[in-house]
């Protein structure tokens, strides 16, 4: 490869990567193209990025950053699977794309400047992703809103129960009353 083309290479990771959120690398030794390809498909819909590092470009690309200390770890063929904003989706599709392929180990992982292992990996997998984070927290800021406009609504809807149940009430009784005669008085008896 031409110094240019690496000096490029390196200028373009050293821009793009300091914004990451949360990376895996991955060991892809003995895959084929069609499982590399794979993999990227399956990253794609999630917006996590699939690409193939050199690791002495990586290295000299993340000097001074968080992902020194993922990058001095680096050895053989390697894969950066990471997403812009969203630091658990690379973790999932690392997780997803590690159930029907085994020639693929996952070295570690970044998230929030620290390295972490398979394991660490595989915890953030299971977190809730951004957008799931989002709902939720959505959901938390609607609940008083939503709880105030149904405490406002009750009352007059129970009011409104309650004169149905009295007047239901009153026809009973009323029924009761007017439907059926009084017995008549007995004659004095003389």
């Amino acid at each position: 490869m031409l110094r240019s083309r690496k000096d490029e290479i390196i200028a373009a990771w050293a821009k793009e990567f300091p914004g990451v959120a949360g990376a895996v690398i991955a060991d892809f030794k003995g895959m084929s193209v069609a499982k590399i390809t794979e993999l990227r498909r399956l990253g794609k819909p999630q917006g996590v990025r699939v690409q193939v590092i050199t690791n002495r470009l990586f290295m000299r690309a993340t000097a001074g950053s968080a992902w020194e200390k993922i990058a001095k770890t680096l050895k053989g063929t390697n894969a950066l699977l990471y997403h812009p904003t969203d630091p658990v989706a690379p973790a999932k599709v690392a997780v997803e794309f590690l159930k029907t392929n085994d020639k693929v180990a996952v070295k570690g992982g970044l998230l929030a400047g620290e390295v972490y292992d398979w394991a660490g990996v595989d915890a953030f997998s299971k977190l809730p992703g951004k957008d799931e984070l989002r709902a939720q927290l959505l959901a938390t800021f609607q609940a008083p809103a939503q709880g105030f406009v149904r405490l406002v609504a009750a009352a007059p809807t129970n009011f409104v129960y309650l004169l149905g149940a009295r007047e239901r009430a009153l026809g009973e009784a009323g029924g009761a009353a007017g439907g059926e005669t009084a017995p008549e008085a007995a004659p004095p008896a003389s």
